[in-house]
């Protein structure tokens, strides 16, 4: 179980930080940028032990990401779940950058609550998400904006999410597909409100 995820800046400064467990406090933060961030040496490994705590730690260009236990973990879950993080959030706003996280620390939050319970990694299936996180995030000027593609996995993660029986009826078709059910029903007002041509069949 992870008791803190932190997100640092090349300059060591926390962007995001969510703390899961009480046993890891404000001390934790400023070692990890002392002892590594602005460490003499390169550090290779990385995992780091800090007075009995783990820094498990991944970069993206200038952005560290490190999580953050007092408690013996399985490192390659940890690892799944850091690298896995790091694909959310390019899938919602692109390249993961200071500018891009402080635009959308409040979505990175959102996602967090999803992915991490109580510390505990719970689904990071991107597709999954986007049916409950439905913000889309804001991209950095210097990006080129790109809208974000429809996957036809998506869209059946979107119809097992609904309540049992809650979609029935009407032709949703996109510029690849076209999906249908039998008994009209409500949902194809909230898909046209978002896009989507909707036809009667």
């Amino acid at each position: 179980m992870i008791g803190g995820l932190f997100i640092y800046n090349h300059k060591g400064e926390v962007l995001i930080s969510r703390v899961y467990r009480d046993d890891i406090g404000r001390n934790a933060v400023d070692a990890f940028r002392v002892n590594v961030i602005h460490a003499r040496q390169q550090v290779r490994s990385p995992v780091t032990n800090i007075a009995r705590t783990s820094f498990f730690h991944v970069k993206r260009s200038n952005i560290w990401l490190a999580a953050v236990t007092k408690q013996n973990v399985n490192a390659a879950m940890v690892f799944e779940f850091l690298y896995k993080m790091c694909d959310v959030m390019a899938a919602y706003f692109g390249k993961i950058s200071e500018e891009n996280i402080k635009n959308n620390f409040v979505l990175i939050y959102e996602l967090l609550d999803e992915i991490l319970d109580f510390g505990y990694p719970q689904n990071s299936e991107t597709g999954a998400l986007k049916t409950f996180i439905t913000q889309q995030g804001i991209k950095s000027q210097h990006q080129v904006s790109s809208s974000l593609s429809f996957h036809p996995c998506s869209f059946a993660l979107f119809l097992q999410a609904l309540p049992f029986g809650a979609y029935r009826g009407k032709w949703i078709t996109d510029k690849r597909r076209a999906v249908t059910d039998h008994q009209p029903g409500n949902w194809a007002d909230w898909l046209a409100a978002r896009g989507y041509q909707v036809s009667s069949e």
